[in-house]
């Protein structure tokens, strides 16, 4: 890092790495209470609309809804012959539905702070996640690729004194993690990209000014 990166300067405040979306709560609390007084404490109607709401967004004519991401796996096995999975409750349904209600808009917003980024950093030896021509990314993390991985300390150290927030994405590389050892054909590449990468803020909650600020204090380490 050079003499006019000054990693001590006040933060305009800090951007924090997430936050998730917030639902119209009064209107979940009016579900809740419907879910109760019904006595469908499993299944129900307010499952059924989500699996109908989602079926659009994966492309298919039928979604089953279960309770977790182990549930869902137990159900894929089932396809196979494995009997037995999770059913989602009605409460579970009815927060993913309001949830769902902004889903359109959330996307909008991480699109375009991605391609604020991908203005804003045009030139600096660094590469960004970006969707592939044709596809729709949702955008859940930003991560960046340096070009020299010895710089990714000294960059994460002075985002954070400008108040962002990062995230490793891959402390560990994926060939090194026990379950792959031995199994990942593209294992030297992964630890390359493992060690050049990390993660910088872009949920649909920031506001135009914290983007700003990501984009402003990035340009400052290269400057």
């Amino acid at each position: 890092m050079t003499p006019e990166h000054d990693a001590t300067a006040p933060a305009a405040g800090v951007v924090r790495f997430h936050a998730p979306p917030v639902p119209d709560v009064k209107a979940f609390l009016e579900d809740a209470r419907a879910i109760v007084e019904s006595g469908w404490l499993s299944g129900g109607e307010h499952v059924r609309r989500l699996e109908r709401a989602v079926a659009p967004w994966v492309g298919t004519d039928r979604v089953v809804a279960v309770s977790s991401g182990t549930g869902g796996l137990i159900a894929a096995l089932s396809v196979f012959g494995e009997p037995g999975a999770e059913a989602i409750i009605p409460l579970s349904a009815a927060l993913a539905l309001r949830n769902l209600e902004g889903y359109e808009r959330q996307l909008l917003r991480r699109e375009a702070i991605h391609r604020r980024y991908v203005d804003a950093w045009a030139g600096l030896p660094l590469r960004l996640s970006t969707p592939r021509p044709g596809e729709r990314s949702t955008h859940k993390d930003q991560l960046v690729w340096l070009d020299e991985p010895e710089r990714r300390r000294a960059l994460r150290d002075f985002l954070t004194a400008r108040g962002v927030e990062t995230r490793p994405y891959y402390e560990i590389a994926v060939p090194d993690l026990q379950g792959f050892e031995g199994n990942v054909a593209s294992a030297e590449q992964s630890r390359s990209l493992a060690a050049r990468s990390f993660a910088v803020p872009i949920h649909a909650r920031l506001t135009d000014q914290e983007v700003e600020q990501v984009a402003a204090a990035m340009l400052a380490f290269f400057r």
